[in-house]
């Protein structure tokens, strides 16, 4: 009789070879690929069972902008940014082209991100529009140059001769999948699909190719950080490197667009995704990945505690895409936005954990989180506008993730 386990063992083996970083990695490739089936499976489920779990299922709709399918997505390629970034950075010293290379695909990712949240094509088809051009003469164009650039970084990895030749094939077809999407836009506008099970058949097929996208250039990226996180002993390099490497440049990008984001939202409040929702929603989840950067290296013994910060913040960033920005809540004689009252406790519970977890801060920087409690607390009565909501919470997540940055950083400094 043949052993029944003999096929896990290399599994098995596998699994306990991995250090505490790169187990972490598989475990997000497969939360990934398992939520991304969840997105497209509540096609099908809101569709004949409109009525099942309608505030989360509902919510979890794939073709309807400021939702949750839209903050999966955004996040997902923002993750991929952030890997991309890691491999570009850890080839720095030996490869600088093959380095740039994965810039570029950084950069690109990074944009699709900007565009799945804050639907940037679709302003931009606007903009045409205004400017008494169709939109197609702006977009067309803008699409040519990330693929001359897409391309530009495949030759590159092709023409190296080593092991970044292998990434070409699998980066070309996840990119090709995801770019599909494009063309099937093109044929629902198109087409007369009526009212009847094709239309969720069309949808499923439309957001699943995307989501199907990211998960192969997920596995993809995920190779070169398996190395970063199998090597951090030796190298000292960790996950997510560009998050340590330039905090405070990104928490003051992050700041000069809050006032840019928010006139842009203003000018055009529609059904569209809003770049608001995308500055918030990132700032938060690179709050929470500057925490978990340090449980995935192993470098601290509060994993518990870096873990509840990192949840606090990617819970943070769910808000603005499950409330709508005019949903209010009647207390007393008060009436509070939804978005702003959910994200101001969360807010709260992080300094709590900050000041717990962290207990060899200065007096001056207990007093910032003082502060920064102070306005958490004020901003819920000062009033529900939109102006006021989209202002207010991209500022929230700004100041979490700018003081994250410290608090971490100064317990760090004192060990």
């Amino acid at each position: 009789m043949p052993n029944n386990n003999s096929s896990q063992e290399p599994r098995t083996r596998y699994w306990h070879q991995m250090n505490n970083g790169q187990r972490l990695l598989e475990l997000w490739y497969w939360t990934a690929v398992i939520a991304s089936i969840l997105f497209v499976l509540a096609i099908p489920v809101g569709w004949y069972f409109p009525d099942f779990v309608p505030g989360i299922v509902g919510r979890m709709y794939l073709g309807i902008e400021n939702y949750l399918g839209a903050w999966w997505s955004g996040v997902l390629l923002f993750m991929l940014a952030c890997h991309s970034y890691d491999a570009g950075a850890a080839a720095y010293d030996r490869a600088p082209r093959i380095a740039r290379a994965w810039m570029i695909i950084a950069a690109i990712l990074l944009f699709l991100s900007a565009d799945e949240i804050g639907s940037l094509h679709e302003r931009l088809s606007l903009l045409g529009h205004f400017l008494g051009v169709s939109g197609w003469a702006i977009l067309l164009p803008l699409g040519g140059i990330i693929g001359v650039y897409l391309m530009l970084a495949l030759y590159t990895f092709w023409q190296s001769g080593d092991e970044s030749k292998q990434y070409v094939l699998p980066l070309f077809v996840g990119f090709g999948i995801f770019g599909s999407v494009a063309i099937q836009e093109y044929i629902e506008h198109a087409v007369d699909w009526g009212s009847g099970a094709v239309v969720w058949i069309r949808l499923a097929i439309e957001e699943g190719s995307e989501l199907l996208g990211m998960i192969v250039l997920l596995r993809v990226t995920l190779r070169p950080c398996m190395k970063i996180a199998s090597n951090y002993e030796i190298s000292n390099r960790r996950l997510f490197t560009a998050l340590s490497d330039h905090a405070r440049r990104i928490f003051f990008i992050l700041l000069a667009l809050i006032p840019i984001f928010t006139i842009m939202t203003v000018l055009v409040v529609d059904h569209r995704g809003r770049l608001t929702n995308w500055l918030t929603i990132i700032s938060f989840v690179t709050a929470g990945l500057f925490a978990f950067s340090r449980v995935m290296s192993g470098e601290t013994t509060m994993y518990g505690r870096y873990t509840a910060l990192a949840a606090l913040c990617l819970a943070a960033s769910i808000a603005p895409m499950y409330f709508d920005h005019t949903a209010v809540w009647s207390i007393s004689d008060f009436v509070v936005n939804k978005q702003i009252l959910v994200i101001a406790i969360i807010c709260l519970l992080v300094c709590g954990n900050w000041l717990v977890s962290f207990q060899t801060q200065s007096r001056n920087l207990k007093m910032l989180i003082a502060l920064f409690i102070m306005f958490t607390v004020a901003v819920p009565i000062l009033g529900s506008n939109e102006t006021f909501v989209f202002l207010v919470m991209q500022v929230l997540a700004v100041l979490t993730l700018g003081i994250t940055y410290i608090v971490i950083s100064d317990s760090e400094s004192h060990q």
